[in-house]
Formats: structure tokens, C-alpha cells, sequence
């Protein structure tokens, strides 16, 4: 049979003025299907626009069940969207476009032109917002990481992440445009009008309102086009911002701000109208929370044992990982020593000792922390599996690695080039213990 119309979708009016005919999309703003959800006529349209486009082969009956998800899900994956079998706002806008014969704005890196941190140019708020408008987009948004500090830290966090040596204007961000919600995740949002709308509003998803989620009380709203931070979502990975952005001609864009699970970058709304300048392998971008001189310790955001980087030598000794958690829904242990002869040795796996992983190799410092420094340094390993090992696992580890330290007993790992030191970790960050020395 032909394939459905999906005009269904969709509701038109014409402008008594002049005469022309808009259309509107058949969803409420911010529909989210998934499991439980109660309106059949929704739930419907989606499955029917999923059984044209062969990815779901089942009664169209307006209940989303594990079948619909599954369709979901195949989709999300072809098109690089977020692959959870949610119905999220830019996975029902995408299964329309494609349904249409439309043009589908895939969820990727951004293109390389967009890479505003590969030289030493510096931009000015000014010529910054003529970048986005040259884009034809109607805002920029940087992710900046997990940050639990309060505001009179985010100046050296901005430093030390290396973003405000390339963007001066995010160190003239006044205290009010430093918005918080519930969560730690923070984002600078820069709107390419100075005159723009923007409004912040929390995006609620609860069994009241069956999870299709809804809007509440405005956090910020604004007519000045300004820059702000907004720090909010408790998981990077799980919206609970809502960001709407209008310039003076009436273009709109409304953003769920959030990192994409297939490729760890921001999630852009396959409509366009964002422009993704996250600084992307900064050095502190998921770890730094913000350093008091006075007290030479961090902000509360830290653990209250945490001092300044010191002696690189202070890593020698076994470092424990307790219950790393892997994409698989496992969990891992692990011990990592550090020799002062720049050996190392690095055992792993589901239970203690002894370990089904073992690997030997050498560490050095590609850069050592400095004088005042928050980071210890950022340390490159070479491990190769040993005889002992009973996993099959991968032959060798390889890469760069942050060090940071919190105190004399706990340092995070993070990977920043390379490979990950368990398999399928699901963060990218390690909490260590020191063990022996």
C-alpha cells in the first residue's frame, strides 16, 4: 500500500492578513513517548511513521510497548541519535523529517571549521556573535563540565579549563546570569542577538505529568541577549533544562541541553538553530571544582581532604578502584602502582585478587603539575598483558591520562587520549585509593 501521509502530524492555519498558510506540529512542545506514556493518539502516529520506514513491524495501536521502543531505538542508532528507545523531542522531530523525505540533521562532532580551540585566536563577545550569525544559528552552547563550586571560583575554573584565554567575555559573566538548578552540569549559552529572548525553565519529567515532560517556573528570563551559565542535570546525559532562545525577526530554538551517549558530545537539535563550542579534551573539563587560596582547599563541590597538586613523586605506591562500573552493567576492581623507577603494573577485574587481568609497562609525565596548580599532571602509560591473565581481554593499554588529587589518599584518572584502563568503563573518570606506599 502507499505509504502513510503524515500530514496527520501536523495542523495548519492561514494568517488572516496575509494569506498564507503556516503549519504547526501536531505534538505539544517537549512530547516525550516512552513506556507508560497514555495518549494512544501520539503513541499511534509515531508507530505509524516507524512501519513505513520498516523499522517497526507491529499492530499500530497506541501503546508503547517494548516492540515500539525497540523500533525507537533501531532508528536512533541509523541516525546517530541518543540510543535508549526514548521518544525524546529530536528523535519524534527526525522519525517525521525521514517519514517526509526530508533532511535529517544527524547528531555528530562538530564540523571541523567549528573548531575554535586548534589555534591561538582570541574572539570578542561581538565578534564571537557574528560567528553564530554567520552560521545561521541562533545561539552557541559550551559544555563546561561537572562544577559544583559556587561563582567566585568559575574564574580560575574557566582558566585552568582553558576556555577564557579564548573567549575573554565568559570572565565578564556578572554573578545574576550564573543560573543553578538541581545538578552539577554546567553550559555557557551565548545567544547570537544582543537583543534575543531567553528564557531557562526546569524540565520536568514526573508521573504526574506521565513523563511527556513540561516546563516549569522560569528560572531566568531575559531581553538582553546576554550570556549566561546554567548549571543544571543531576546526569550529564539526562535533560532537566529547558532552553528557549528567540531573535527579533521571530526565529525560535527550543534546546534540551545534554551529551549524546553514541558519541560523548553535546546532543544538537536536529533542526539546527545551535552551535556546539564545547572545548572538548580540556585538560579539567569533568574534574576541577574550584581552589580557595585561604584555606588551601577546595570548594565544598570536593572532598574536604583536597590540597593543591604536589610532588609528582607522591604517586608512587598502589592506588585501589572499588566497583567501577562498566557499560555492561558489571563491576570492576582494581589496583594501579606506580614505581619510582617509571614502571607500573595494573591488575584488574570482577572480584579481588587475584585479578583476571594483569599488565605490566612504564609511565612518565608528559606534563607535571606546577606551583599552585589544582592537577597533579597529566601522566601517558603503556601497559601489555601478562601471562598471568586468565580474561581474554585487549593485549595492550595505551594512553594520555589526567591525575588530579584529593588529598594524600585519593586521585581520579581521567582518559584524555587512548584507551580507557577497564574494560567498557561507563565514566570516564577513576577514583583511586592509596593503598601501600
Amino acid at each position: 500500500r502507499a505509504a502513510t501521509d503524515h500530514s496527520q502530524g501536523t495542523s495548519a492555519r492561514n494568517c488572516t492578513q496575509c494569506g498564507n498558510t503556516e503549519t504547526e506540529s501536531f505534538y505539544p512542545e517537549g512530547t516525550v513517548l516512552r513506556g507508560g506514556s497514555n495518549d494512544p493518539a501520539l503513541v499511534k502516529d509515531l508507530q505509524q511513521m516507524l512501519v513505513d520506514q520498516k523499522y517497526l513491524q507491529d499492530t499500530v495501536d497506541g501503546i508503547f510497548g517494548k516492540n515500539t521502543e525497540a523500533a525507537v531505538k533501531a532508528f536512533q542508532a541509523e541516525h546517530r541519535l541518543m540510543e535508549d528507545g526514548i521518544g525524546w523531542p529530536q528523535t519524534i522531530q527526525a522519525v517525521r523529517s525521514a517519514a517526509n523525505g526530508e533532511a535529517i540533521y544527524e547528531t555528530s562532532s562538530q564540523p571541523e571549521q567549528f573548531d575554535f580551540y586548534r589555534d591561538e585566536a582570541v574572539y570578542t563577545l561581538s565578534q564571537f556573535r557574528d560567528i553564530i550569525k554567520q552560521q545561521n544559528e541562533l545561539c552557541a552552547i559550551a559544555y563546561l563540565g561537572a562544577y559544583e563550586a559556587e561563582y567566585p571560583y568559575l574564574p580560575t575554573y574557566l582558566e585552568v579549563a582553558g576556555v577564557s584565554q579564548k573567549f575573554p567575555f565568559f570572565l565578564e559573566i556578572p554573578e545574576e546570569h550564573f543560573l543553578t538548578y538541581e545538578g552539577s552540569q554546567l553550559y555557557c549559552i551565548v545567544p547570537a542577538e544582543k537583543d534575543a529572548l531567553v528564557t531557562v525553565n526546569p524540565w520536568l519529567l514526573t508521573e504526574e505529568n506521565d513523563y511527556l515532560g513540561e516546563a516549569g517556573e522560569a528560572i531566568y528570563e531575559g531581553d538582553s541577549g546576554d550570556p549566561i551559565f546554567v548549571r543544571g542535570n543531576v546526569s550529564d546525559i539526562m535533560p532537566n533544562l529547558q532552553i528557549l532562545i528567540e531573535d527579533t525577526d521571530g526565529r525560535s530554538v527550543e534546546y534540551y541541553p545534554f551529551m549524546s551517549l553514541k558519541d560523548n558530545m553535546l546532543e544538537l537539535p536536529n533542526g539546527g538553530g545551535v552551535l556546539d563550542f564545547t572545548p572538548y579534551g580540556s585538560k579539567l573539563l569533568s574534574e576541577y571544582q574550584g581552589y580557595d587560596e585561604e584555606t588551601e582547599k577546595m570548594d565544598p563541590g570536593a572532598p574536604d581532604t583536597a590540597i593543591k597538586g604536589e610532588d609528582p613523586g607522591t604517586l608512587i605506591g598502589d592506588w585501589t578502584a572499588d566497583g567501577v562500573y562498566t557499560q555492561m552493567g558489571e563491576e570492576y576492581d582494581g589496583t594501579l602502582t606506580f614505581y619510582g623507577d617509571s614502571t607500573l603494573a595494573f591488575g584488574s577485574g570482577k572480584s579481588r585478587e587475584p585479578y583476571e587481568n594483569y599488565y605490566t609497562g612504564r609511565w612518565t609525565y608528559r606534563e607535571q603539575g606546577k606551583e599552585g596548580s589544582e592537577y597533579s599532571g597529566i601522566v601517558e602509560m603503556e601497559l601489555t598483558r601478562t601471562a598471568e591473565s586468565t580474561a581474554e581481554t585487549k593485549e595492550r593499554i595505551a594512553g594520555t591520562y589526567i591525575i588530579l588529587r584529593y588529598g594524600e589518599e585519593l586521585i581520579s584518572i581521567t582518559r584524555l587520549e587512548g584507551e580507557d584502563l577497564f574494560p567498557d568503563q561507563y565514566w570516564n573518570d577513576i577514583r583511586f585509593t592509596y593503598a601501600v606506599g
